[in-house]
């Protein structure tokens, strides 16, 4: 899956990965998921600060086994939580319920 954080720059920081995480997390929610879990390169801070603006916390990292130097920061949200509900809320109601288009979860 494309990541909220993989617009190439001249698309960046124009909501294109907010509504694909509120998409995402409004399907998610609808499929019957508890929880999000993500994970990013340690040397990309800006989606790291995205995800924790949008109510995810960080878990912790890993070391992925067969590459070398690959390590992995690893975050979390609950969707039954209100933190959850933080990436729906940035959105106009019509945009973070509906729409049309494919997204796979």
């Amino acid at each position: 899956m494309c990541s909220p954080g993989c617009a190439s720059t001249p698309h960046q920081r124009q909501g294109y990965g907010q509504r694909l995480l509120a998409e995402l997390t409004r399907r998610a929610r609808e499929l019957g998921y508890r929880d999000l879990l993500l994970d990013t390169d340690p040397d990309q801070t800006a989606p790291q600060a995205f995800y924790q603006a949008n109510g995810f916390q960080r878990t912790g990292t890993v070391d992925v086994e067969g590459f070398d130097d690959l390590t992995l920061v690893l975050y979390r949200t609950r969707l039954d939580s209100s933190a959850a509900r933080v990436v729906l809320s940035r959105l106009p109601r019509s945009k973070a319920t509906g729409g049309s288009g494919s997204w796979w979860v």
